[in-house]
């Protein structure tokens, strides 16, 4: 049993799972009538979200019952973000605390992405995920200095 979100304990697991966090995008069709996601690094980014999930969720198959996620996607920070000269390595107080970039990282695709990647492995289908709780997008550094994407997972 873990604690998880609102204070209440379910059956579940809490995991990082590193690398810069990606969105689940468009499929585009080849000459030969393929079919290819116009994002590959996604491919990777769902992998390891599936193999720390068969990791760390402790059931020997899919929870049948509703689910609920908690998730939070961290990103590098941008280098115009710092200053240069003596102030390298300081924020610059212009830079924005969330990221934000039209078209990039949008964060109902992240969560497809990850949705997707623990079919089979956490829940049978993602519709069994019936409450999201915070699901944020924000700058690594300070206590996690590392992009990625932190993930907890219980049954209700």
């Amino acid at each position: 049993m873990i604690k998880f979100m609102d204070g209440s304990k379910g059956c579940g697991a809490v995991f990082f799972v590193q690398g810069p966090p990606k969105t689940k995008g468009s499929f585009k069709t080849t000459k030969t009538g393929g079919v290819l996601p116009d994002n590959p690094d996604s491919l990777m980014m769902q992998e390891r979200i599936r193999r720390e999930s068969a990791v760390h969720w402790p059931g020997l198959k899919p929870h049948e019952g509703a689910i609920a996620l908690k998730v939070t996607c961290f990103f590098a920070r941008p280098k115009s973000h710092y200053g240069t000269g003596r102030n390298a390595g300081r924020l610059k107080a212009s830079a924005r605390p969330y990221p934000i970039s039209k078209g990039r990282n949008d964060l109902d695709k992240l969560l497809r992405l990850i949705f997707d990647a623990m079919t089979g492995i956490v829940y049978e289908d993602d519709s069994q995920v019936c409450k999201l709780g915070e699901t944020e997008k924000i700058y690594a550094g300070g206590t996690q200095p590392l992009e990625g994407v932190l993930i907890g997972v219980r049954t209700l």
